[in-house]
């Protein structure tokens, strides 16, 4: 169901419209994913005018996930968590997970990789390769395309030196 409002007054609509003597609606509740076919006809005491053209109102993809940081990571592996999006879909969103890595002296290395994190907010991305610049995209993923990237840059750490005397 979507639900009007003009001004304070909240009604349901049908598929037949909505009387209003306001010069707008805000419409609300609507589900994401979706294209509304909306027209408006004016009406005056003769009788009912004209409808207007018609409009499209598409429902936006879902907003990006939020607040990504990394945690717990070592030589080989990250662990990423971040914040579900204010704005998503009933059933929740699929989160991927890419990454890519670089060395500042090697020019030509390259490591790089995508994972899905399906529902979870939390990801641990594993067989990294030491004192690499890696940076982490997430995203999330539902019926209605992919959110915006979040993006966050760690590098992970190289083996100490050992001494031996």
């Amino acid at each position: 169901m979507t639900f009007m409002e003009p001004r304070s007054r909240r009604s349901i609509t049908s598929d037949t419209g909505f009387n209003s003597t306001d010069t707008f609606v805000v419409l609300y509740s609507l589900e994401i994913c979706t294209r509304y076919e909306i027209s408006v006809q004016g009406s005056t005491g003769a009788g009912p005018g004209p409808y207007g053209p018609q409009m499209s109102l598409d429902t936006s993809k879902p907003d990006a996930p939020w607040g990504l940081t990394a945690t717990n990571y070592d030589r080989t592996q990250v662990t990423l968590k971040w914040k579900e999006p204010l704005v998503t879909t009933r059933e929740g969103l699929k989160y991927t997970v890419k990454y890519s890595g670089k060395k500042n002296y090697n020019k030509t290395f390259a490591s790089s990789g995508s994972r899905c994190a399906d529902k979870s907010k939390t990801y641990t991305v594993k067989d990294l390769v030491p004192g690499t610049l890696y940076t982490f995209q997430v995203y999330g993923t539902s019926d209605c395309g992919n959110s915006s990237l979040i993006s966050y840059n760690v590098e992970t750490k190289i083996a100490g030196k050992r001494f031996w005397i």
